[in-house]
């Protein structure tokens, strides 16, 4: 079954952002949703946020902890520069 497109949420000053699910998050980054939630659990990974029982994420938490990741791998000489 495919994975609905991430939910848009519009703030205070109008300017829509991007929130993805735990499970589209898991998919993102091709890792299985109980990793999203071991991770979660031990503060590993972009910040989430509930809403009701499902956890979410914000594309810029998700893109800024994936930069992190990057530039950090890069820091060791294991990465490409960019």
């Amino acid at each position: 079954m495919p994975t609905p497109p991430p939910i848009r949420i519009a703030s205070d000053d109008e300017v829509a952002e991007i929130v993805y699910t735990a499970e589209q998050f898991a998919r993102l980054v091709g890792k299985s949703i109980k990793t999203i939630y071991h991770w979660r659990y031990t503060g590993y990974g972009p910040r989430g946020f509930r809403i009701g029982r499902s956890v979410h994420y914000f594309k810029r938490d998700i893109d800024a902890w994936l930069r992190q990741l990057s530039d950090a791998d890069t820091e060791h000489g294991t990465g490409q520069p960019a």
